[in-house]
């Protein structure tokens, strides 16, 4: 009703003067007199998941999730080598853009856009029991000076199967 009024005695007057500081005042009324008292943006990543942490699966894959490979850039890493510390019970993970010796090959899904390597050898030659150490892992980012960048986990507990 009041915005009719000013539209109109803009037109009366023929002064954008007056109808620039009424239509300011007016807004400035209203913000006043209907400030809210939240200010709600919608979700919109139902199903996403925001997890950067490395998986072991008990059927021996090692899990990379869209998180991960976001942060730290290997989605376009086709291939990755695996290391085992025996002593302090540690995976280490080095991608590469191409096959080299020994690597594993990185399969990307398009839903969620993660990541999987098959890993089967690597944990039956090391010992290492999925069943028992199958989790989330938060990965540390380890720079070796001979091997470059690696992503580090530390088994929760591992207990050779010999």
């Amino acid at each position: 009703m009041t915005l009719v009024y000013m539209v109109t005695l803009q037109l009366t007057h023929n002064s954008c003067i007056i109808y620039i500081v009424m239509v300011s005042y007016y807004r400035l009324i209203i913000s006043l007199i209907y400030m809210p008292e939240y200010n709600f943006t919608k979700f919109e990543g139902v199903g996403n998941k925001y997890e950067d942490r490395i998986s072991i699966t008990k059927s021996q894959f090692i899990g990379f999730p869209r998180v991960f490979c976001q942060t730290y850039g290997v989605k376009e890493l086709t291939h990755a080598e695996l290391f085992f510390d025996n002593e302090k019970n540690a995976i280490a993970v080095r991608f590469h853009k191409e096959k080299v010796a020994d690597s594993y090959k990185v399969n990307y899904s398009a839903n969620p856009e993660g990541a999987t390597i098959s890993a089967r050898s690597f944990f039956k030659s090391n010992h290492i029991d999925t069943n028992r150490v199958s989790g989330k892992y938060q990965a540390k980012v380890y720079e070796d000076p001979t091997l470059g960048t690696l992503y580090v986990i530390e088994l929760a507990s591992h207990e050779p199967t010999h």
